[in-house]
């Protein structure tokens, strides 16, 4: 009896420890999946004009429409850098469950932009450089994460406040 009891005991604190230990934030509710992965390969911004003209890109950034690959496009945030306000543009060639994130260099979510169904088409969001609470966020580079079902894509921002 006793080593029944001591084989469950173990075997509850096994659950306990891997449950708490796979529910590190790195795919919960402060933190897109891959997002350690994605803040890895960091390593530019695409570089965009106020009215979304691209001065300079970097290739492993946003995923635009014209790609063969995808029908769903989520193209360079502008203007990039930006002191104010960040416009982001999406499309989706048919209904999907959307999200769109905006992390920092710790992959904490610092604001949810979209978290819901979006229609089919092309959707217009600005960001205002505020969390959650509604507070500046401070100078650096954010990732700004977009899902729409099984369709994910990401690219770099970096917010410049005058100071």
């Amino acid at each position: 009896m006793t080593d029944r009891l001591g084989t469950f005991l173990a075997l509850l604190l096994f659950i306990i420890i891997t449950t708490f230990a796979c529910n590190d934030n790195s795919t919960g509710s402060t933190r897109p999946p891959d997002c350690l992965y994605n803040l890895n390969n960091l390593e530019g911004i695409t570089r965009t004009t106020p009215e979304g003209e691209i001065l300079e890109e970097d290739p492993r950034d946003w995923c635009p429409t014209d790609q063969p690959h995808t029908e769903y496009g989520f193209t360079p945030a502008w203007p990039n850098p930006s002191s104010a306000i960040i416009t982001f543009e999406f499309s989706l060639p048919v209904d999907g469950s959307t999200s769109l994130v905006i992390v920092d260099s710790t992959c904490t979510i610092v604001k949810t932009l979209v978290d819901r169904n979006s229609q089919a088409g092309s959707h217009r969001i600005e960001w205002n450089g505020t969390n959650g609470s509604g507070e500046i966020v401070p100078n650096g580079v954010y990732r700004c994460f977009l899902e729409i079902d099984e369709f994910s894509c990401s690219g770099d921002v970096q917010i410049s406040h005058a100071r």
